[in-house]
Protein backbone atom coordinates (compact mmCIF):
# COMPACT_ATOMS: atom_id res chain seq x y z
CA UNK A 1 0.00 0.00 0.00
CA UNK A 2 1.88 3.16 -1.33
CA UNK A 3 2.10 5.55 1.75
CA UNK A 4 0.28 9.05 1.87
CA UNK A 5 2.34 12.26 2.58
CA UNK A 6 0.22 15.08 4.07
CA UNK A 7 0.95 18.59 2.84
CA UNK A 8 2.77 20.69 5.53
CA UNK A 9 1.67 23.57 7.08
CA UNK A 10 4.05 26.16 8.92
CA UNK A 11 2.33 28.26 11.65
CA UNK A 12 3.95 32.08 12.67
CA UNK A 13 2.76 33.04 15.01
CA UNK A 14 3.12 36.97 16.60
CA UNK A 15 1.61 38.04 19.98
CA UNK A 16 2.95 40.76 22.11
CA UNK A 17 6.42 41.49 20.43
CA UNK A 18 7.50 37.76 19.90
CA UNK A 19 7.28 35.37 16.98
CA UNK A 20 7.19 31.93 17.18
CA UNK A 21 7.26 29.30 14.48
CA UNK A 22 6.13 25.47 14.95
CA UNK A 23 4.88 23.61 11.83
CA UNK A 24 2.04 20.92 11.29
CA UNK A 25 0.68 18.26 8.56
CA UNK A 26 -3.01 17.84 7.66
CA UNK A 27 -5.20 17.60 4.61
CA UNK A 28 -6.41 21.17 4.33
CA UNK A 29 -5.55 24.16 6.64
CA UNK A 30 -8.57 23.90 8.82
CA UNK A 31 -7.29 20.51 9.99
CA UNK A 32 -4.00 21.72 10.19
CA UNK A 33 -4.91 24.37 12.37
CA UNK A 34 -6.33 21.73 14.68
CA UNK A 35 -3.61 20.05 14.61
CA UNK A 36 -1.21 22.57 15.11
CA UNK A 37 -3.34 24.01 18.59
CA UNK A 38 -4.23 21.31 20.55
CA UNK A 39 -0.02 20.32 21.12
CA UNK A 40 1.45 23.58 21.03
CA UNK A 41 3.40 24.54 24.03
CA UNK A 42 2.69 27.66 24.52
CA UNK A 43 4.49 28.46 27.63
CA UNK A 44 7.56 29.94 25.72
CA UNK A 45 5.15 33.10 24.30
CA UNK A 46 5.88 36.00 26.35
CA UNK A 47 3.06 37.14 28.64
CA UNK A 48 0.70 33.96 27.39
CA UNK A 49 -0.73 31.79 30.39
CA UNK A 50 -2.82 29.02 30.71
CA UNK A 51 -5.92 30.53 30.18
CA UNK A 52 -4.87 33.36 27.70
CA UNK A 53 -3.87 30.45 25.55
CA UNK A 54 -7.53 28.36 26.17
CA UNK A 55 -9.08 31.92 25.10
CA UNK A 56 -6.57 31.77 21.67
CA UNK A 57 -7.35 28.17 21.16
CA UNK A 58 -11.67 28.55 21.58
CA UNK A 59 -10.74 31.75 19.33
CA UNK A 60 -9.07 30.27 16.76
CA UNK A 61 -11.42 26.48 16.20
CA UNK A 62 -14.31 27.68 16.87
CA UNK A 63 -15.70 28.26 12.97
CA UNK A 64 -14.25 25.04 12.30
CA UNK A 65 -12.90 26.40 9.02
CA UNK A 66 -9.64 27.69 7.65
CA UNK A 67 -8.48 31.08 8.54
CA UNK A 68 -9.45 33.11 5.91
CA UNK A 69 -6.88 33.41 3.04
CA UNK A 70 -4.43 36.77 2.26
CA UNK A 71 -5.62 38.61 -0.88
CA UNK A 72 -3.09 38.05 -4.15
CA UNK A 73 -1.27 35.36 -1.95
CA UNK A 74 -1.35 31.51 -2.69
CA UNK A 75 -1.40 28.77 0.41
CA UNK A 76 -1.06 31.63 3.05
CA UNK A 77 -3.74 32.52 5.47
CA UNK A 78 -4.27 34.63 8.32
CA UNK A 79 -6.30 34.79 11.44
CA UNK A 80 -6.22 37.28 14.61
CA UNK A 81 -7.75 37.29 17.65
CA UNK A 82 -7.63 39.92 20.72
CA UNK A 83 -6.62 38.77 24.05
CA UNK A 84 -7.30 41.55 26.85
CA UNK A 85 -5.67 44.50 25.39
CA UNK A 86 -3.06 42.68 23.03
CA UNK A 87 -3.38 41.34 19.73
CA UNK A 88 -2.80 37.87 18.66
CA UNK A 89 -1.34 37.48 14.68
CA UNK A 90 -1.69 34.16 13.21
CA UNK A 91 -0.20 33.17 9.62
CA UNK A 92 -0.70 29.86 8.46
CA UNK A 93 1.49 29.17 5.13
CA UNK A 94 1.00 25.74 2.80
CA UNK A 95 5.05 25.21 3.26
CA UNK A 96 5.61 21.44 1.25
CA UNK A 97 2.72 19.70 -0.92
CA UNK A 98 1.17 16.13 0.34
Amino acid sequence: MPQVTLPLYTFFLDYRGGSYISRATAHNPAQALRVWVAPFDYQPVAGLDLPGWQQLQALLTAAHEPPPPVDTLRQVYCASARLGSHLALLHVVATAPG
